[in-house]
């Protein structure tokens, strides 16, 4: 948006066997950062799919979660 101004939003994920890790900035909203822990679950055949469910907390700037 022109008015917006820019900012980095990375997001950084390890899988090892079945467990998901991931750490988010500026995900959510800005200047907030959040970990998430999770399981993958998938299977392939006539169909593929994924799953992974995920808990996780989100620390920051909450005034940014301001609902519309």
């Amino acid at each position: 948006m022109p008015e917006d101004r820019n900012y980095v939003q990375p997001t950084v994920m390890a899988d090892r066997g079945s467990l998901h890790l991931e750490t988010r900035y500026n995900y959510e909203a800005q200047e907030t950062g959040s970990v998430w822990l999770g399981v993958n679950f998938g299977g392939e055949g006539t169909i593929s799919w994924a799953f992974t469910p995920m808990v996780g907390g989100v620390v920051g700037a909450p005034r940014a979660l301001r609902l519309a």
